[in-house]
């Protein structure tokens, strides 16, 4: 639509943009040298590699949506000839140095058009504004001396260099398992299993047969998230390592490789995937590529003090900006910091930076250090890892080397110092009244149900949101079938909620209702609504209309009403996977989902969705449960757990008010069964009693 023949885009930070002019001076010094390759012949072999990965990309193409191959197709259809289709975006032509000289002849600062977005651009009255979006923009035209500049750099930057060939291309795509094996590895094995390292392995055995692989990896550690200031850190951490990462390993990602670090509350991950050949070198690389930084950062140059400031303000600006986030999604995050029993706060992390921020640099990215050290080896408590897909024994036991190597040299922590999460459990209305609430009278009745209230931070923010959380229990209460149970709730509540709530009462463009489980196996049913029409409390009364009527839905259902929502959650249990990494995928989850037990306890349970499923499979011959039965089971879920009506419901209103509504927000401060601020939160958790942490599949 723009007409260009070539286009790049720069995104700078704060201090790039404050130097844009020699960024603009480098795009061109960059571009000449670019051109002098071309013009010595050098510019072949990399149009080779491009071809090599076209051709790898074709031959070894996994499935993918059929909507989106469809779209992608009929869109392909206007340009290639019906027997080109599939393989016509793979196809790379010859190189052709006459047209290569041709077109890097028309990328001249003559031909260019520079568009400059910045926030902080001060405006004037030379500033127009632009007709339909309203934005605000002005144009200029560059003075011949600057073309001219551009033009012919008369020095081109030492630094500057252009790229050597590409040394993660794969050439090597022979398969480990050739023959396919039908009762060998649907699950994952284990290779090693010892106190501080567990090893599995997970084959394709020809089912795929893509010689990709596919390496997973969780360090537990109690480190990351003992403090405020050690999970701030450890998230500068990780953006800083991700931004270092993506300079250095920028090859390995055009040739298919992908790789990714995340932080979590219980301990630092890894993911690395790709075509085989190359995988091991690229965990081995990226190991020793941590370690390297993590020991500089004990004495840290300009350009590593650059990028751990770099990483804080973006951090700081995240997290500055979560409270400006729609109301529903505050509201969400705001139920958390009721029903988990340990959580930091936005505040405290903000706090924690700003802090950081006035230390001398040097200090805080060595500071920064200490934690990453005690987090991925002085403080390990253990580490589980998956190697998958085109893979064999021998090379898994390599890999399971490369970890012990780079990680596991000291001495673990014990399994009492692994850091578990708890959830906590919800008052009822008998024990809200048991509480002792500040200015409260003694016939004066609490609130119920329990009520987070928080004024939206965003100045022209008006909509409100409410997120009615309706405690069931435990997983391990619950069981199999229980959960079973829940799931299909959950997928009719949506249903019904959505054309209850949106369709026909038309509260908001936000409705949802969902199974939701906390940090800890707490299981409950969330009602979400965000309008800009109605209170929160107003959109809290037409959620309780809401579940009346939904609860009259369920009583008219007949059995093959019943028996038809039961298959469909059952079709979501038993969804088949399509490509190797959907596989992997789910056996990691099983795996990582033992991280909080203990002993035999940590076996993974690889069929569990399959268990699931049978529990509430109507339509099998030893089906355990009836139409009926289930219909029954599933009023006495709603009767207990969701009505008014019940003494033992568990129940807490989320709510984020709009602007427009700041007054009706302050009446409420301070009326029994009202919470309002971080500190409102911390008291109540005191005299709450801890869900068990058991997961129902144990």
């Amino acid at each position: 639509s723009s007409f260009g023949l070539f286009s790049v885009t720069i995104r700078l930070t704060q201090k790039g943009m404050q130097n844009r002019d020699r960024v603009e001076a480098l795009f061109w010094e960059w571009l000449e040298l670019i051109k002098k390759y071309a013009y010595e012949n050098k510019l072949e072999a990399y149009h080779e590699e491009l071809r090599s990965l076209s051709t790898i990309g074709y031959r070894f193409k996994e499935n993918s949506s059929p909507v989106d191959f469809c779209s992608v197709t009929s869109e392909n259809m206007f340009y290639h000839e019906p027997d080109e289709l599939l393989h016509a975006a793979y196809s790379t032509g010859d190189y052709d140095d006459n047209v290569i000289r041709k077109f890097l002849d028309r990328l001249t600062p003559k031909n260019s058009v520079v568009h400059v977005w910045d926030s902080d651009f001060e405006t004037s009255d030379e500033w127009m504004t632009e007709k339909w979006y309203k934005g605000q923009y002005k144009t200029s035209v560059m003075s011949e001396a600057q073309l001219e500049k551009w033009q012919s750099p008369s020095v081109i930057m030492n630094e500057l260099q252009v790229p050597g060939l590409n040394s993660f291309i794969p050439d090597d795509f022979s398969m480990k398992n050739t023959m396919k094996k039908r009762d060998q590895g649907r699950y994952a094995t284990k290779l090693i299993d010892s106190n501080n390292l567990r090893m599995w392995m997970k084959a394709d055995n020809a089912k795929y047969g893509v010689p990709k692989s596919y390496f997973n990896m969780h360090l537990t550690s109690p480190s990351p998230y003992s403090s405020p200031r050690t999970m701030t850190q450890t998230r500068i951490f990780e953006r800083m390592f991700k931004d270092m990462l993506n300079c250095q390993f920028y090859d390995a990602s055009v040739a298919g490789l992908s790789y990714g670090v995340s932080v979590g509350v219980t301990g630092i991950n890894f993911k690395i995937s790709g075509y085989s050949q190359k995988v091991p070198k690229m965990i081995s690389a990226m190991f020793e590529n941590i370690q390297s930084i993590i020991d500089n950062m004990d004495s840290p140059d300009e350009v590593l003090s650059e990028k751990y400031t770099k990483a804080l303000e973006s951090l700081h600006r995240e997290t500055s900006n979560f409270n400006l986030d729609a109301p529903y999604e505050v509201a969400n995050y705001n139920a958390r910091l009721v029903l988990e029993e340990k959580t930091w706060t936005i505040p405290q992390y903000l706090s924690e930076m700003d802090d950081i921020k006035n230390m001398d640099v040097s200090k805080a990215v060595q500071e920064c250090a200490t934690i990453i050290r005690e987090a991925l080896s002085t403080k390990v408590c253990r580490v589980e890892a998956l190697y998958g897909g085109n893979v064999d024994a021998e090379e898994s036991n390599v890999v399971a080397d490369i970890v012990k190597e780079y990680f596991l040299n000291e001495k673990c922590l014990g399994d009492e110092e692994v850091p578990r999460f708890r959830s906590m459990k919800l008052p009822t209305k008998d024990d809200l009244q048991k509480i002792q609430w500040k200015g409260r009278s003694n016939d004066e009745e609490v609130r119920f149900p329990l009520v987070y209230e928080e004024l939206a931070q965003g100045v022209s923010e008006n909509n409100n949101a409410v997120e009615m959380y309706l405690q069931i229990g435990s997983e391990i209460d619950l069981g199999y079938e229980g959960v079973g149970i829940v799931d299909i709730i959950g997928n009719m509540a949506y249903t019904s909620a959505f054309q209850t709530l949106r369709t026909q009462e038309q509260l908001g463009y936000i409705v949802s209702a969902y199974p939701r489980v906390t940090t800890g196996g707490g299981y409950g049913l969330s009602v979400v609504v965000q309008s800009s029409s109605k209170l929160p409390e107003e959109l809290e009364e037409r959620c309780e209309a809401w579940l009346l009527k939904f609860r009259e839905e369920v009583n008219l259902m007949n059995d093959e009403e019943v028996t038809a929502e039961a298959s469909s959650v059952l079709a979501q249990y038993l969804e088949r996977d399509t490509r190797m990494s959907e596989e992997i995928g789910h056996a990691w989850g099983s795996i990582v989902a033992t991280e909080r037990l203990s002993g035999y306890d940590r076996e993974p349970v690889f069929d569990r969705l399959e268990t699931l499923a049978a529990t509430i499979d109507l339509e099998r011959q030893n089906s355990t449960i009836t139409a009926s039965e289930l219909k029954t089971k599933m009023l006495e879920i709603i009767d207990n757990f969701f009505l008014t009506s019940s003494p033992s419901r568990r129940a807490l209103s989320s709510r984020v008010y709009g602007q427009s509504s700041k007054e009706v927000y302050k009446a409420n401060a301070g009326k029994p069964g009202y919470l309002q601020g971080h500190d409102d939160i911390h008291r109540l958790k005191l005299g709450m009693e801890i869900l068990p942490n058991i997961p129902y599949w144990k």
